[in-house]
């Protein structure tokens, strides 16, 4: 039997509760001061509260696996929180995908400090 080893939700919160261990600052003030102004992503926003999802594209997902997909942009955002309450514009992924492309994200952050190990193929 072959396993993928791919992130899971609780990964990303495990990171977003390290991120504020280490950096003393809070998660959205973190992604604040070391990516979004960095990257001037000004319609990239971490939702924190239910009344900003309200402006929102509608999101919908089988969460239950019942094969009906349930309504999910009006949840509480602190259930995803560091694994997903990042809201962005196309313009604004636009440029964060540029910035991954060209390694410009941040000096610390590039192939020679974290390499990309692709998955093997199946």
């Amino acid at each position: 039997m072959q396993f993928k080893t791919c992130p899971q939700a609780f990964d990303y919160i495990l990171l977003g509760q390290l991120i504020e261990t280490v950096s003393g600052q809070s998660y959205h003030d973190y992604l604040q001061q070391t990516l979004l102004t960095l990257l001037a992503l000004q319609n990239t926003f971490v939702l924190e509260d239910d009344d900003q999802t309200q402006q929102l594209v509608r999101g919908y997902y089988d969460f239950d696996e019942d094969g009906h997909y349930e309504d999910w942009t009006d949840m509480n955002m602190s259930y995803v929180w560091s694994a997903g309450c990042l809201a962005a514009t196309a313009e604004d992924v636009a440029i964060w995908m540029e910035a991954l492309a060209s390694e410009n994200l941040h000096p610390h952050f590039n192939r020679k400090t974290f390499p990309v190990t692709p998955l093997p193929k199946a």
